[in-house]
């Protein structure tokens, strides 16, 4: 799927959102098969003025929660460092389940 992301990205003239994209996309899904019974999703990629907006959807109503980490730990990054590595983030709570997003824009070529 992050292969497919990042060609997508290219296409569109976006490689260098690809870096943030690519690790948005890994972190989201890994959440959802974590976290979702049965680990099913849809994600939406589109390109916005400047960057690419990226959302799963799955049927799972809870959601997440940004903590700070245990740095130490195996495991529990990837949120933390998915909202703050790009332009926007945000969750959006959906009949029967919810949508988590995120954005890059101009200025996190940079990052």
């Amino acid at each position: 799927m992050r292969r497919l992301v990042r060609d997508r990205l290219v296409e569109w003239e976006r490689a260098d959102h690809v870096r943030e994209a690519v690790f948005g996309v890994g972190e989201l899904l890994a959440n959802v098969h974590k976290h979702v019974p049965g680990g099913r999703c849809v994600l939406d990629v589109r390109r916005t003025p400047g960057g690419v907006r990226v959302a799963v959807r799955d049927g799972d109503p809870r959601m997440p929660v940004v903590r700070q980490p245990e740095w130490d730990s195996e495991d529990g990054r990837g949120l933390f460092l998915l909202v703050h590595s790009v332009h926007d983030w945000g969750t959006v709570r959906l009949p029967g389940g919810k949508e988590v997003w995120f954005t890059t824009g101009p200025d996190d070529a940079e990052h």
